[in-house]
């Protein structure tokens, strides 16, 4: 067929889609053309396997395929069938720079297919943002900036302003990243009201006297699960510092809440390892603990910003009222339809069955993975593990010069090997809170012989590394793992970069009996057990240990802790499953408000009310003034109940003497406060409108 002739196919198909509203039984043809104009438009002809990709998620579960494998292609045919149906489809990725690639290659394809396709920028203003919605039925974006629009739409105070989006179905890549990883980060607009002015005294008082109270004296540490235990010596000393009679009464909640939050910061919250402090422009910023980004626009919720900023001896920023909250379980679960791709999700199956409702189906390679995982090396300590790691490295550099990606737990290992590294006049590339253009040329980079690539765990995660002829006869990708991560999943996803539709690769974890998590596991304790303490050391002085066993006490602790953590999401999840019922009152109700023709049918619920200001006229312009004040009133209610919450919250967790379960306590407490708050909506909103007949 002729390009005309297959244009005339889609329509023909477009208009079968549309008048039965059921894509389903048109996939085998769909799949067909899409797959047809992917090879007239980029040169590339769809694997089987990515075929199977592509009906897995169109049925709205989960592909498992590995790292080069063509998820982005894949993708393709399950959008152009979901598109011909006149309803919006929206691809999630885990950065804009994967984002806007991902749309550039596939925008022709969409041409072809007359759908209208578009880029979201965090750049766009609101009016960029309402005409990218509704003319585009394809939309490529972050989830976080997606969700943010959802926010952002309720809190518009023109009807006119709102934004035409539709929660039909969406595609996510690295979906394990963006609905396991992130979904203890909930996305939070935050914003400062009148009186919401910090005091810096407080917070520097609070990280005084946390500073002076002494850990197993005072109150007890479990670095393990990160919680905190005051002991009887302990309060005593608060109460006598604060001149306070009953640390744990009602009235002295803001000076629990500070004081805990203090020395969560103290022993939690590590310079170099979980933020920075930018010394120019006095502030902290975040890393993420999972990518080893820096994420400028990122801050801690609940008062901890405020206690990390305190113990650094930065100035207080405010304290901004959060407007609106949602989680990533809870957005996701207002579209019809989710699906998603990643190379490691199988380790959170059940997971996803119980919280989306998808399946994880693994799809075989296209080509048969040879990569060589070896066993694990165990160290006495980090420092003879990291100058095994270097001299590696060197040796390396000059017999075979096989390219080597090293995947560095945080900012501050990768820093501290990059200058070992350079002592060693090893040259290499550093990947760890840079941009993420600049990260995806580098890493693309890193495949080539004599290449030498520090990487924090998940930097340049969606472009390939492709060796080249030479580095493939060296022995392709070498992967080094500085440690084990806490999730398995993160350490399949750095094996996966070596080793690519069928080329050659090897991968290794360095561990050491200091790493966090080797101490967690009792590794140390068990060795001592079985060897003895002398013989563990000659043991260690021959060099480091290897064994199978080794491989599966890590295993078996990085099991318990995905239960851990699987049991905080949620834990996150069912708390937020109240507030998502409620929030979605407070939307409709605000909707109702702007929608109205008449404003006072909505808030005057008695028919007296109404009749009493039926004779009354009010202009266009008078009528939006006064919704936009209604729709202000609830939102500043809203944000006072999102703060309240957060105190109730953490008052049922240090409670823990409670004689009912935090989640239940919880329950009834914010179910009464909420009525409580919505009362007081209905009032002050009905007062606003008898002032407005004044």
């Amino acid at each position: 067929m002729s390009d005309a002739q297959l244009q005339e196919k889609i329509i023909h198909l477009k208009q079968k889609i549309e008048k039965s509203q059921n894509c389903d039984k048109y996939l085998v043809s769909a799949f067909a053309l899409t797959r047809e104009v992917i090879y007239r438009k980029t040169g590339l002809l769809l694997f089987p396997t990515q075929i199977f990709g592509g009906i897995v998620l169109h049925y709205g579960n989960i592909a498992q395929m590995n790292t080069g494998e063509g998820k982005t292609l894949t993708a393709i045919l399950p959008i152009c069938l979901n598109a011909l149906t006149g309803e919006p489809v929206y691809v999630i990725t885990v950065n804009e720079y994967l984002a806007q690639r991902d749309w550039n290659l596939g925008k022709p394809i969409f041409d072809f297919f007359g759908l209208s396709s578009g880029f979201n920028s965090t750049h766009y203003n609101a009016q960029e943002k309402k005409e990218l919605y509704e003319k585009c039925k394809i939309i490529y974006t972050t989830a976080s900036e997606i969700g943010f629009d959802y926010l952002r739409n309720n809190l518009v105070t023109r009807v006119e302003d709102k934004i035409d989006l539709r929660f039909i179905y969406t595609i996510t890549d690295e979906i394990d990243s963006i609905k396991i990883d992130e979904a203890q980060n909930p996305l939070i607009i935050s914003q400062r009201w009148e009186g919401s002015e910090t005091s810096q005294e407080k917070y520097n008082k609070s990280n005084h006297l946390a500073n002076s109270l002494i850990p197993e004296e005072d109150y007890r540490v479990n670095e393990k699960d990160q919680q905190l235990w005051l002991f009887n010596k302990g309060i005593k000393k608060i109460e006598k510092f604060y001149q306070i009679t009953n640390l744990f009464s009602f009235v002295n909640q803001e000076i629990n809440f500070l004081l805990h939050n203090s020395l969560k910061a103290k022993h939690f919250y590590r310079n170099g390892v979980d933020y920075i402090v930018d010394h120019e422009r006095k502030k902290i910023v975040i890393i993420d603990a999972l990518t080893g980004r820096l994420v400028p626009n990122r801050v801690y919720s609940a008062g901890l910003q405020q206690a990390v900023e305190s113990k650094e001896g930065l100035s207080i920023s405010p304290r901004n009222k959060s407007t609106a909250v949602i989680t990533y379980q809870n957005f996701f679960r207002l579209f019809k339809k989710i699906s998603g791709m990643t190379g490691t999700a199988k380790t959170e199956a059940e997971e996803f069955r119980q919280v989306y409702g998808m399946e994880v189906m693994v799809v075989r390679p296209h080509k048969k993975l040879i990569r060589q995982d070896k066993n694990d090396l165990l160290f006495l300590n980090k420092e003879s593990k990291y100058q095994a790691i270097t001299k590696r490295v060197k040796e390396i550099k000059i017999t075979t010069q096989q390219p080597v990606l090293l995947g560095s737990p945080n900012l501050d290992v990768s820093e501290y090997l990059s200058s070992l590294w350079m002592k060693e006049g090893i040259a290499h590339s550093k990947l760890n809170a840079i941009n993420h253009q600049e990260e995806a040329k580098v890493i693309a980079q890193a495949g080539k012989l004599g290449e030498a690539t520090i990487s924090t765990n998940m930097a340049g995660r969606g472009t390939d590394i492709i060796p080249t002829k030479d580095s493939r006869k060296s022995g392709g990708l070498l992967v080094l793992g500085v440690e084990r991560n806490t999730s398995r999943r993160i350490d399949n996803q750095l094996r996966g970069r070596s080793a690519r539709q069928g080329d050659p690769g090897e991968s290794q974890f360095y561990l050491s009996l200091e790493d966090d998590l080797i101490k967690n596991c009792g590794l140390e304790e068990q060795l001592i057990r079985f060897f003895g303490q002398k013989k563990l050391k000659a043991l260690f002085a021959r060099g480091p240990l290897q064994s199978k066993w080794i491989n599966i006490m890590v295993a078996e602790a990085q099991e318990m802790l995905r239960n851990v953590h699987a049991a905080g999401r949620q834990y996150t999840l069912n708390y937020d499953l109240l507030i998502h019922h409620q929030r979605r009152k407070i939307y409709q109700y605000r909707d109702k408000i702007l929608t109205s023709p008449n404003v006072f049918a909505i808030v005057l619920s008695k028919q007296k009310e109404k009749s009493s200001i039926s004779s009354f006229q009010f202009s266009q312009e008078k009528q939006l003034h006064l919704k936009s004040q209604l729709v202000r009133e609830i939102d500043f209610a809203w944000a006072n109940y999102l703060e309240a919450l957060e105190r109730v919250n953490h008052l049922i967790q240090v409670k823990s003497w409670l004689p009912q379960d935090p989640q239940e306590a919880f329950f009834w407490e914010t179910s009464e406060l909420f009525r409580i708050t919505f009362q007081h909506v209905q009032k002050k909103m009905k007062e606003i409108l008898s002032n407005s007949l004044t």
